[in-house]
């Protein structure tokens, strides 16, 4: 049995987690921070970076494991399907932007819509979540490949590794967000090294405690060589990569060999499971329709220059309202939610 089905698991408790690490991370207010940007990269550094390398292994993980052809391509119609409804949101909202595809391709005569613009618009990392679905795409038809045909596994690992280390992004003509590369070599790496060399090991049971630990641990871990690698000018992209990717692999495998055991644990994997996937495709958006309401009310109230009250409140802020959308949204239409 995977480790998302269980009633209590690390990977959807750190799911959950590494939502709202993303909405601090993307923070607009961080560009104003002045005299704190520095700490504050710190904490980024060690507290926050983890998480967008952790949602696309762990992601490319499950596509890799235990679905037929049928359900690979159910996902895949189902995440264009996605990628279309989340970018016509985020446009509509942003329909007076100049940028817009509405202004653009509708209100200049349409001459400078073109193909390769919706395309764009559909890849967009500023303003949309389509980047992450549609690398979930590529993910899931290269699982197609590997379904169809079993012994390209190796095959796939070996070239997508060799794409990660030579600086590409294209795999077969289908682009790759470079994360979306890391995270298929960190789940190709753990399905054809690691996961071999588990099944002669029983799975270990772990109280609330105990699963803390090694969730907080895995995150130290990561943070604190994202820190040491930060201050190390003799560390190069190869060796980052090297070092990342096997952090994520032996985390995946130690995720599977562990049993969580306690109610907090199984309450917090159940909001991870229902969630998280909302909180990150709409943190964006609340960003964009919230932040500017903030910082006018924050001014009024405080009358400082200093910004970093103003970072605070915003997190909070939308972490809430990304919470209070999914919720609603995951009572009202699931399938909405459902990548």
């Amino acid at each position: 049995m995977s480790a998302s089905r269980r009633p209590a698991n690390i990977i959807d408790t750190m799911r959950l987690i590494g939502a709202y690490c993303v909405v601090w991370y993307h923070n607009p207010f961080y560009w104003n921070l002045h005299e704190h940007i520095q700490w504050v990269d710190g904490l980024k550094l060690v507290f926050l970076g983890w998480s967008m390398p952790f949602f696309y292994g762990i992601s490319a993980r499950f596509a890799f494991t235990g679905k037929d052809f049928s359900r690979r391509w159910e996902r895949i119609v189902r995440l264009g399907i996605l990628v279309i409804f989340y970018t016509l949101l985020y446009e509509f909202f942003h329909r007076r932007n100049p940028g817009s595809l509405a202004i653009r391709c509708l209100e200049n005569s349409g001459t400078e819509c073109s193909a390769s613009l919706i395309f764009d618009t559909l890849r967009n990392v500023g303003n949309t979540p389509g980047y992450y679905l549609s690398d979930l795409i590529v993910i899931y038809l290269l699982a197609i490949v590997v379904t169809v045909r079993p012994w390209l596994m190796i095959a796939l690992a070996s070239f997508a590794s060799l794409s990660l280390f030579m600086g590409w992004i294209r795999l077969g003509g289908l682009f790759l967000n470079p994360l979306g590369l890391f995270g298929v070599c960190a789940a190709l790496g753990y399905l054809v090294l690691i996961r071999p060399c588990l099944a002669q090991y029983r799975s270990i049971n772990l109280k609330t405690l105990s699963s803390c630990s090694v969730i907080m641990g895995f995150i130290l871990v990561w943070g604190c060589a994202n820190l040491l690698l930060a201050q190390n000018q003799f560390w190069n992209g190869t060796g980052n990569i090297l070092l990342f990717l096997s952090l994520l692999m032996l985390f995946m495998g130690l995720s599977d060999q562990i049993q969580p055991e306690g109610r907090y644990i199984a309450m917090v994997s159940e909001w991870g499971r229902k969630y998280a996937f909302g909180i990150f495709i709409f943190h964006q958006l609340c960003f964009d329709l919230l932040a500017p309401g903030i910082a006018r009310i924050m001014s009024a109230l405080t009358h400082s220059q200093d910004m970093l009250p103003l970072f605070v409140v915003t997190g909070l802020v939308v972490s809430l309202a990304a919470t209070v959308i999914t919720v609603i949204i995951r009572k009202a239409a699931p399938a909405l939610l459902t990548p």
